[in-house]
């Protein structure tokens, strides 16, 4: 097969064929981990949210319990957007995400792209970002969340996914997003959930901190760039 083909085939069959983690399932997880990066960006419940690319819907989920009414999603796979239906939520299968966000101008107030950027050929992504500056309603967001090349176990999650095109850092990120219209924008790491488990509260608080500080230390002991975000993915929140 032609990657053409290849593509076409893993994203028409992408609950079957993706990761562990995203084949796997509704995680209860992953729900509290969206919550808790992401709810104090949410705008209300009054507002027009988008997700592009829901997955498990997971994101969804949350934003029907948290009681918001406006919301879709759309995704390019016939698979995803099934699954999406038989949950309950609207999701319109498109050939063309960037055409559809086109022809939706200043309709949502956020838009949600939560691992999907990297699924999107270089050449593609300054007109679908664009699209969706041309999306939003003055003063809307969008949340990216994307592979971080400069962490440390950048490859597992760029190489995680057949259908990932890319990973970023937080440089070439803020180009994109300057050249397609953001002038208001910020990076943030990604945060994991701790719960009570005594293991996960020394790693989140002692283990990664210190682990990171080295980190840091040897690259600028070898005189190369030491950025502040070292998480397996960046997270940015971009405004109109």
């Amino acid at each position: 097969m032609n990657n053409k083909k290849t593509s076409e085939y893993l994203f028409e069959n992408y609950l079957k064929t993706a990761s562990i983690g995203q084949a796997g399932g509704i995680s209860k997880d992953k729900i509290a981990w969206i919550k808790y990066n992401f709810l104090k960006f949410f705008p209300g419940k009054e507002m027009a949210y988008l997700e592009i690319g829901p997955g498990q819907g997971e994101t969804l989920i949350l934003w029907k319990e948290l009681g918001y009414q406006n919301i879709k999603s759309v995704d390019i796979s016939q698979d995803v957007c099934q699954h999406i239906r038989e949950l309950g939520f609207d999701c319109s299968f498109v050939g063309n995400t960037a055409e559809f966000l086109n022809d939706s101008k200043e309709k949502f107030d956020f838009i949600m792209l939560n691992d999907v950027v990297e699924h999107i050929l270089k050449d593609e992504l300054v007109d679908f970002m664009q699209a969706v500056h041309m999306s939003l309603r003055s003063g809307g967001k969008v949340i990216i969340k994307v592979p971080n090349a400069q962490s440390p176990h950048f490859s597992s999650g760029r190489y995680g996914d057949l259908t990932h095109i890319q990973s970023f850092t937080e440089l070439s990120l803020a180009q994109l997003l300057k050249i397609s219209g953001f002038d208001k924008f910020s990076f943030l790491p990604e945060k994991q959930v701790v719960n009570k488990n005594i293991k996960a509260v020394i790693s989140n608080y002692f283990i990664v901190p210190v682990y990171f500080w080295w980190i840091r230390k040897i690259r600028s002991a070898t005189y190369h760039a030491s950025p502040e975000i070292l998480t397996q993915a960046i997270i940015a929140v971009a405004e109109k």
